[in-house]
């Protein structure tokens, strides 16, 4: 920060309280949200009405408006069918939603804002491994590299609706 004229340290916090309000609205055309099982803050499944789901996407926070946003295009214009799990907190992980999704369709795209390489895609695949289900393919889509200074860097650096269809597109090899 000191590059950018700080003199003192900065802390940014982000309020996890806000991860349920992305779901304020309706589902995509296509598309039922179920209700979170027992605990106001449990895992909330989005299941297509059509077809078998070939893929399981994993959210949370403002991602999972992008996914909406996504969904609603790849159920159009791609007849994808796709599980949604938006996890209204990270840790502890409920892994169950996800297990149920992931033991049908064998595949998770975990769609996040930061890096994929860190953060939920480390807990998803712990769980993985500790649970019964195998030949299940991970995979990942969030923020590409450091977010640079112009609006075309940010732009290209950060999650977006045209990269999940891209990554969704690559799992289940549909273009």
């Amino acid at each position: 920060l000191r590059l950018l004229g700080a003199q003192l340290p900065t802390i940014v916090i982000e309020s996890k309280d806000l991860y349920p309000t992305a779901l304020a609205g309706t589902a995509p055309v296509g598309y039922s949200l179920g209700q979170a099982k027992d605990v106001d803050l449990a895992p909330v499944p989005m299941s297509p009405l059509f077809g078998k789901p070939s893929l399981t996407i994993v959210t949370y926070g403002f991602a999972a408006s992008l996914v909406r946003d996504a969904l609603s295009i790849l159920a159009t214009s791609a007849e994808i069918a796709i599980d949604v799990v938006v996890l209204q907190i990270v840790s502890p992980l409920d892994m169950q939603e996800i297990l149920l999704s992931a033991q049908q369709t064998k595949k998770i795209l975990v769609v996040e804002e930061g890096f994929p390489s860190q953060g939920l895609s480390a807990s998803i695949v712990e769980g993985l491994t500790n649970s019964d289900i195998s030949g299940v393919t991970l995979s990942a889509v969030g923020q590409k590299r450091e977010i640079g200074a112009s609006k075309f860097a940010e732009d290209d650096a950060l999650l977006s609706v045209a990269s999940i269809i891209s990554a969704v597109q690559k799992i289940v090899g549909k273009s």
